[in-house]
């Protein structure tokens, strides 16, 4: 079994991290060096280096903490963006970095670790790897496009502000300043953005003609109907309309018993 050597990142190390996430994960050169200008107000990044040569990364966000209703702020780790390159797979390495990530976490004062695997059958390993679980469900909505309702972009500072006060009093997720700017920047990388619609707020971006509404907050309105108008604000012909469910397809994963049930959730960086 090869040996690799786990450590932090450094900034020399950026150009390296940069091409391995471009060749894993095909997002833009321009997102990335987003996401490398946000990371040092985020968390941090963790490296697997064999020879010299940086052949796998993971990260480990910690601009979130879980609050609302009668619970106090607890902050919480997000594992993201695991990457290893491809000669180097099945060794271990991406198992060393995402037990690292981990502990980086906890070591930076995480109450709690968790993460979004990228594929239902990666549960499995996380659970084996971390102990986790699915803690949190979702369901979906699929149906077409059509402008019902006025859409208008808003700031990353407006949506928070709007976020916040939608969810006050309810378990939730909240996103420090630097992480929810990322989100954005995901977002707009992919012809999406942050949006008002009605007395709500939406995240959401294009997977090829379909809008995913990765978030849609409302106070007693019509979603479907805004999230069509959303879609068309897009020029998408569809949308999918992501919601937090007591069961279903399985969304967040921590230890058990580590994020109440019925937390809103919903910006996941996925």
């Amino acid at each position: 079994m090869p040996e690799f050597n786990i450590r932090e990142y450094k900034r020399e190390d950026i150009p390296a991290l940069s091409r391995l996430w471009e060749k894993t994960f095909g997002d833009s050169p321009e997102l990335i060096a987003e996401f490398f200008r946000l990371l040092p107000g985020m968390g941090t990044g963790l490296t697997a280096v064999q020879n010299g040569k940086i052949v796998g990364a993971a990260y480990v966000i910690m601009g979130m903490e879980l609050t609302g209703g009668e619970l106090a702020p607890v902050p919480g780790a997000y594992i993201y963006a695991v990457a290893v390159e491809e000669c180097c797979r099945g060794l271990g390495a991406g198992g060393a970095l995402t037990r690292a990530a981990r502990d980086a976490g906890l070591r930076r004062g995480a109450a709690f670790v968790c993460t979004l695997p990228a594929s239902d059958s990666l549960y499995g390993w996380y659970r084996e790897l971390l102990g986790v679980e699915p803690v949190l469900f979702r369901r979906t909505f699929r149906s077409d496009c059509a402008a019902r309702e006025p859409v208008m972009p808003v700031s990353v500072t407006e949506y928070m502000r709007r976020r916040e006060a939608v969810l006050r009093g309810q378990p939730h997720l909240r996103l420090s300043s630097p992480a929810l700017e990322f989100q954005y920047r995901l977002c707009k990388a992919y012809g999406g953005g942050f949006f008002a619609v009605g007395s709500g707020i939406c995240a959401a971006y294009l997977d090829g003609e379909t809008a995913l509404i990765r978030e849609l907050l409302m106070d007693g309105e019509n979603h479907y109907a805004a999230a069509a108008s959303i879609g068309a604000a897009m020029g998408a012909k569809d949308f999918i309309l992501y919601s937090p469910a007591p069961e279903g397809e399985p969304y967040i994963a921590a230890l058990p018993g580590s994020v109440p049930a019925g937390c809103v959730w919903n910006l996941s960086f996925d």
